[in-house]
């Protein structure tokens, strides 16, 4: 009998699980044309995450797993109106047909943005806040995340900003390449639009995924002190941002300060390695940690001045100071997975520390006729030092005794001038860039050497964009050099990239 009560309630949770799970369907579509990439999100009354995704070619989209519930369905994509629609005692799996959305529009209201449009340009896309979006968030970063561009993905917690696309992520303000923590100092309301590269120029380097440019309102008197901290309540985790600005006529000061600390004192580590020989069989040994202590330490000191006069001068100097500070401290017991009484107690202690200065000075001139000249120069200065101590003890007997100090010197110098000329629907672009560097390592510890190591790049290039209707293309060519040389022993290298987008 209770075999058979078991049975019966097994089968009676199943039922519910499988009547629990739900789903959505539908498709995206602007006029008689499908929408793909458009993003769909599944959210609560109270704006809590449940699903989400994108349209495919033809603008479907299928949502699965879902749960009885009072539910709004969140329809968005570039160069299209965001739509809603409320979805009140969802019981029963749904098809929503096709759901029809309208190319977004600029809607005024005095100063007030109302809409979230995007503007389609040759080499961008020019997104306009919406009036909601620029309410709701705190800073810069929480308002990107609020825009859900295509292929950016936005970390609140990490406070990074990563792309789909390989390469990195290049955070302008008003032209000029800032790092991630002067945007966390932004005022959204300061924001007027952003610009957004999917598939940036040649002016912007060559690893650059994606390039983030937020266009901000410049104020002719006042100021603003802001705080923003966010910390953990069960361990030592936290990340605080300290800002200040001050505005006369066309000048600008400001200070920025970011600190960010973890520290756990219940960190180890598990691992599984192999070990191959050309004589022998290999073998597998296993880690099993022992909890110990790990501290990171990080912090961001940015003072700068900017000075702009109307549509024709901008000029910014910024000072960077970036600090960090690592310990871990590793204990495990390593044994072959085949004799796990043939153990060693391992210790692996790491420490490392890093300061950087940096000046940064960019000047941007406006001609006539919609040309503009570009100066960029960044001045460098990184020294670090990393400190390992590694033992292997059997039977409180030490087999295994490494340790290793590292001291490192880097100087580096990057400069570039850009000419740009507008037309009605297009652009031209073309420039110069050279970086520098030397950078001295002494090794010291087990065994101990000094390196100096000497690199140079430059590169030119020319490059037109234009649009002809919804087809944007772009094509240009790009000259490079570069030396690099190393105790007397280096190469030079030229080469000839032409690049038809």
């Amino acid at each position: 009998m209770k075999r058979i009560t078991t049975t019966a309630a097994f089968l009676c949770l199943c039922m519910l699980l499988i009547a629990q799970d739900l789903q959505l369907r539908g498709r995206i579509v602007s006029g008689k044309e499908p929408v793909e990439f458009a993003n769909v999100i599944l959210q609560t009354k109270d704006s809590i995450f449940i699903s989400g995704g994108i349209t495919d070619q033809r603008g479907r989209f299928n949502m699965n797993n879902l749960q009885k519930g009072n539910y709004q369905l969140r329809i968005s994509g570039l160069g299209y109106q965001t739509q809603q629609i409320n979805l009140n005692d969802f019981t029963a799996t749904l098809d929503l047909g096709s759901i029809s959305i309208d190319s977004a529009a600029i809607a005024l209201e005095e100063v007030t943005i109302t809409a979230n449009p995007v503007i389609n340009q040759p080499d961008r896309k020019i997104i306009l806040p919406s009036a909601r979006q620029l309410k709701t968030s705190t800073n810069g970063l929480s308002l990107l995340q609020r825009l859900q561009l295509s292929r950016i993905q936005v970390d609140l917690i990490r406070q990074t900003i990563t792309s789909s696309n390989q390469g990195d992520v290049q955070l302008r303000i008003n032209g000029a390449k800032v790092e991630i923590q002067e945007i966390l100092a932004l005022q959204p309301e300061d924001v007027i639009r952003i610009e957004y590269h999917d598939e940036p120029g040649l002016r912007y380097g060559d690893n650059a995924a994606a390039v983030i440019d937020y266009i901000v309102r410049r104020h002719q008197t006042g100021g603003y002190v802001g705080f923003d901290t966010s910390t953990s309540v069960n361990t030592l985790l936290g990340n605080n941002n300290a800002t200040a600005k001050i505005n006369h006529k066309n000048s600008e000061w400001g200070i920025n300060y970011h600190e960010g600390y973890r520290s756990f004192k219940n960190y180890w580590r598990e691992n599984s390695e192999t070990f191959h020989f050309s004589d022998k069989p290999s073998f597998t040994r296993l880690e099993d940690g022992v909890p110990d202590k790990m501290k990171m330490r990080w912090d961001y000191l940015t003072m700068n001045y900017s000075y702009q006069e109307a549509e024709k001068w901008f000029v910014s100097v910024a000072l960077r100071g970036s600090f960090r500070y690592n310990k871990l401290n590793t204990q495990s017991t390593l044994y072959p997975i085949d004799n796990p009484d043939n153990s060693v107690a391992m210790k692996d202690h790491t420490a490392s520390d890093s300061k950087s200065p940096s000046i940064d000075i960019y000047l941007q001139r406006n001609l006539k006729n919609n040309q503009a000249i570009i100066l960029n120069t960044v001045g460098t200065y990184i020294h670090t030092y990393d400190d390992r101590t590694y033992e292997e003890k059997k039977h409180s007997i030490l087999a295994t005794d490494i340790y290793s100090a590292i001291r490192g010197k880097k100087y580096s110098f990057i400069g570039e001038g850009i000419y740009e000329k507008k037309f009605t629907n297009s652009k031209l672009s073309a420039g110069i860039r050279h970086q520098q560097s030397l950078t001295e390592n002494k090794y010291a510890g087990t065994s101990s050497a000094e390196t100096r190591m000497q690199e140079a790049h430059t590169s030119t290039y020319i490059e037109y964009s234009s649009k002809i209707k919804r087809f944007n293309y772009s094509v240009g060519v790009q000259g490079s050099r570069s030396w690099f040389n190393q105790e007397g022993e280096g190469y030079q290298k030229y080469s000839v990239l032409p690049r038809i987008r």
